[in-house]
């Protein structure tokens, strides 16, 4: 440090183990921010409505482990944050398949992979693929092929140093792959239990599964990618593996979680037009049911 400009030295390089703490939990609010920003957008885009992306980040602003984890520098919440914004990008690509959005989407992708090493982002961009060959009769053989290539530069470019070390990173990645128990093949009835009392809570598992029917018979395709998502998601941490033994594991997929139960939020509102034609009697009716669905996740998140 003392080779370095006195600028550096003095106003950006930290010398205590305790400015960096706080600056990476600053870091972290930052980004955890940025994620209901993007839990929005992707509400917004999915379902064609505000209310829906304002009613999910509402969800995800009171989810316990979203609470928590804005306030450690754990990489569950940046990969929480990319897996969003690489679905977001996926789903612009899903409107408008451009070589633009096709290079976007990649190096998005990549960011997400990267930041924990999971690969569930890549489901949804297969599904938007197929789309387009399917319904919109477009196959895309140089877009394909800038997006693995601009997929390949941003993982290898941001995992270099591990990949220059490969087998001191095959070491290590063996030993998370022991850690986890990969292959288990078992279901973990404690983490799903957790997940569904804890992590959710019952109110917004069943607000979740009102939007997915809902978004089944209304918006398929929609619920499809997001449902992409969620499956191989809680596959992965509940069966394939042991993850669900750290309850860190279930902050990256919360987000597509609370998209759902915003689409449920907005469903027993249509309900409630259609059966209280008094507006003023109907918005308390729904202040009451909204505040006894989130009062649960609320007191948890204290």
């Amino acid at each position: 440090l003392n080779n370095l400009p006195d600028i550096f030295q003095n106003y950006i390089a930290l010398r205590s183990d305790v400015l960096i703490m706080f600056l990476s939990r600053y870091l972290m609010v930052i980004f955890s921010f940025l994620t209901m920003i993007f839990v929005y957008f992707v509400s917004k885009t999915l379902f064609s409505s505000r209310l829906i992306g304002l009613l999910s980040v509402l969800v995800l602003a009171v989810n316990l482990r979203a609470v928590t984890s804005s306030q450690l520098d754990l990489p569950d919440g940046y990969s929480g944050f990319f897996l969003v914004m690489a679905f977001y990008i996926i789903l612009k690509l899903k409107d408008n398949n451009t070589l633009k959005n096709y290079i976007l989407s990649a190096v998005c992708i990549g960011l997400a992979i990267s930041a924990k090493l999971q690969f569930f982002s890549l489901l949804p961009f297969i599904i938007v693929y197929l789309y387009h060959i399917v319904k919109k009769k477009t196959f895309s053989p140089k877009e394909l092929f800038f997006w693995l290539l601009f997929l390949i530069l941003t993982v290898v470019l941001i995992n270099i140093g591990p990949l220059s070390n490969f087998w001191k990173f095959y070491e290590t990645m063996s030993g998370q792959s022991n850690l986890y128990g990969f292959g288990i093949n078992k279901l973990g009835v404690s983490g799903l239990s957790y997940f569904y009392y804890i992590v959710l809570t019952p109110a917004i598992v069943i607000l979740s599964l009102i939007g997915i029917v809902v978004g089944l018979l209304k918006y398929r395709l929609s619920t499809i990618l997001v449902l992409s998502v969620v499956i191989s998601y809680l596959y992965y941490f509940l069966y394939l593996t042991r993850g669900w033994y750290y309850p860190r594991n279930f902050v990256s997929i919360i987000p597509f979680f609370a998209i759902f139960a915003g689409l449920g939020l907005v469903s027993i509102l249509s309900l409630l037009k259609r059966y209280i034609t008094n507006q003023n009697f109907r918005i308390i009716i729904y202040i009451v049911i909204i505040s006894l669905v989130l009062f649960e996740s609320t007191k948890n998140s204290l």
